[in-house]
């Protein structure tokens, strides 16, 4: 059975994978298998604390990053595709209900965040993210 955080990433990369007509997969890394080339979403999430509410429950913190990744070239700023998509990408998880997980009571956007380490990446591609943080209230267990 899916834990909720695996309920919560495959959503959001459904959500983010309809979005112009971009593929979107779910890995720890923005790294290209054998076949694959930009552009790409790359969806990943973090646990980002939990607090206790009851004896029974617990209130979890994830954050989940897309990552756009596009060849790197000057006609990349000028066209607006990465606009566009963050801003249909921000439209979508504005309102929570979008996100088909009963755990899920509330998301924001994030301002800053990135959960990769951008020294380590390709420098030859160009790489755009949005970060949500979604709440959620699960069982203890």
């Amino acid at each position: 059975m899916p834990t909720v955080v695996e309920n919560i990433t495959e959503a959001f990369r459904v959500q983010v994978g309809t979005i112009g007509g971009i593929a979107a997969v779910t890995r720890d890394a923005p790294e290209f298998l054998e076949g694959e080339a930009p552009p790409l979403v790359f969806v990943t999430a973090l646990e980002e604390g939990f607090e206790r509410l009851t004896l029974e429950s617990d209130e979890v913190t994830y954050s989940l990053f897309a990552i756009l990744v596009q060849q790197r070239i000057a006609k990349v700023r000028a066209d607006g595709t990465a606009r566009a998509w963050r801003q249909s990408v921000r439209r979508r998880v504005s309102d929570h209900n979008t996100i088909a997980v009963p755990e899920v009571w509330g998301c924001r956007l994030l301002r800053r965040g990135n959960p990769f380490d951008r020294a380590a990446l390709r420098t030859d591609l160009w790489y755009t993210t949005i970060g949500v943080e979604y709440w959620t209230t699960e069982p203890r267990g």
